[in-house]
Parts: C-alpha cells; sequence; structure tokens
C-alpha cells in the first residue's frame, strides 16, 4: 500500500484493476468526499462500510487522521496517501511539494492517481482534496435567521 524505503518490512499492495476506456483521451472515475467526523467517530465500521457500498475510485477524507487513512486503505484493499488523506483503487504518487497545511490527514493537498488504460499506458489525474471552514456554518446561518 505504501513503501518505506530501508525498511524490510514486507508491504502488501492492492492489485490494479483493469485498463479503462480512454476514448477521446479521457477516463471517467468517481470522486466521493467524505468528512468523516473525528475519525468516524463510534461508527468507524459504518463508515468503512458506507465508502465499500459507494465503491467510488477515489475517495477524499475529511477529519481522518492518519492511521485511520492507512487503516481504511487496508480494510477496503486500496492504495493511498496519509497526508492528503485519499484513498483511490488506483495507484497513487505524492506531489513533490509541501502542503501549507501539512497534510495530516485534514485534506488540503493534491496527489497523483495513475489509471491504467486500454492502450497500455497510464493516465495520470491530479486530485486534489480540502477540507472547508466550518466557520461559518450554514445550516447554523439559516437556524439563526430565522429566529
Amino acid at each position: 500500500y505504501h513503501s518505506h524505503p530501508g525498511t524490510e518490512r514486507q508491504v502488501r499492495f492492492p492489485s490494479v484493476p483493469r485498463a479503462l476506456p480512454c476514448p477521446n483521451a479521457t477516463v471517467q472515475l468517481s470522486i466521493l468526499s467524505f468528512n468523516v467526523w473525528c475519525c468516524g467517530g463510534t461508527s468507524l465500521l459504518r463508515t468503512y462500510e458506507c465508502m465499500h457500498a459507494l465503491n467510488a475510485d477515489v475517495v477524499c477524507l475529511q477529519e481522518a487522521s492518519c492511521g485511520m487513512v492507512k487503516d481504511a486503505a487496508h480494510t477496503l484493499g486500496l492504495f493511498y496517501s496519509e497526508g492528503a488523506a485519499i484513498l483511490s483503487r488506483y495507484p497513487i504518487s505524492t506531489l513533490p511539494r509541501r502542503s501549507p497545511k501539512q497534510g495530516g490527514g485534514k485534506g488540503g493537498d493534491i496527489v497523483a492517481i495513475h489509471v491504467p488504460v486500454e492502450t497500455g499506458r497510464f493516465v495520470r489525474v491530479l486530485v486534489g482534496n480540502c477540507h472547508l471552514v466550518h466557520h461559518p456554518y450554514g445550516p447554523y446561518v439559516l437556524r439563526d435567521q430565522r429566529r
């Protein structure tokens, strides 16, 4: 899932899915942006079940710790980027840059997803994950305007 240069730890990688059709040099991917709210809270298993049921090609998590991102990837059999909090059915490369937020599972970084296509090549898709600010929180603004 994630390589650790200089260690002797064996790392098991998920299998790369079959190549996608690439008409007109485009690929179609499903993307899920999911705020798991404090690492899934008391319903972590249900959070994983939801991600599995939605079967997205790429999952961008917000409010997930690096440990939760790694655990989710292992549970769901996906590739991942801890700092960017992104899971993918396809291999991921972290870009050679530092996020101003330093990742940390909150989202806010960009990765490259490598999607195999029928031509025998890979299409590199850049995916950005961000965690929007919580204040002002829209539902509360609407609630307070009604008072």
